[in-house]
């Protein structure tokens, strides 16, 4: 146990020379999940340590469902895919399906490959975050092409999640002006979370000063930001 806790110490620290050090004496703990249910190399891709995460590619073995989505492993991807009928939409430990986890690290491939093969863009996550797809890919990547992608397939705008947030409240807490924009063409509804902040007050909490400049100038023409 104290080995295991170890070694998520040193992959959530970045520390690839504990990482190799732990791993040298107990190499089948490349495979261990914590009490999230992560594996360390998932862990490793959520704390952004790239370094650890090619250290534990060369010591592990193939990659799960999820690992290949957060990673945009397209080959992996679709062996994990084959070997298990109904994994395009299962949750995994942490709550999320492989679609939140592609459109959080802004894997755009993975994304528009998973949901040719049937992902639910309006899946909601098993857990406390509560979200969907169109979320994630907000308050991570923010990719661009990923939102539009996700709209395309259905994505609901207006979806809410844990808190009252919609993706619009997240946009606007990531000071993201064209982004803000885009979802106001497709549609998102200037409404206030479940604690009663406007988006605008939204960006002006999170100082997004353009933003605010933004969502006032909609007020003006008789929306409320």
């Amino acid at each position: 146990m104290a080995n295991s806790e170890a070694l998520f110490e040193a992959v959530a620290a970045k520390d690839a020379m504990q990482v190799e050090k732990i791993l040298d004496t107990k190499p089948e703990l490349v495979a261990i999940r914590n009490h999230q249910g992560l594996t360390p190399l998932l862990m490793a891709v959520y704390h952004g340590a790239d370094e650890v995460v090619e250290l534990l590619r060369k010591r592990g073995s193939r990659l799960d469902v999820f690992e290949a989505a957060a990673l945009g492993e397209g080959t992996a991807l679709r062996n994990a895919l084959e070997d298990e009928t109904g994994a395009v939409n299962r949750k995994g430990p942490d709550g999320f399906t492989p679609l939140h986890l592609a459109s959080f690290f802004g894997r755009s491939e993975a994304v528009s490959w998973l949901l040719e093969r049937g992902a639910d863009p309006g899946a909601w996550s098993d857990n406390e975050v509560r979200n969907q797809a169109l979320h994630a890919s907000i308050a991570g990547a923010r990719s661009h092409e990923i939102v539009r992608r996700l709209l395309a397939s259905g994505a609901d705008v207006n979806a809410t999640g844990g808190g009252g947030y919609t993706p619009l409240h997240l946009a606007c807490s990531r000071g993201d002006a064209p982004l803000v924009e885009e979802l106001l063409r497709r549609g998102a509804e200037i409404r206030p979370t479940d604690d009663g902040r406007t988006p605008a007050q939204i960006a002006r909490d999170y100082g997004h000063p353009q933003v605010v400049e933004l969502l006032v100038g909609l007020s003006s023409q008789g929306q409320d930001p």
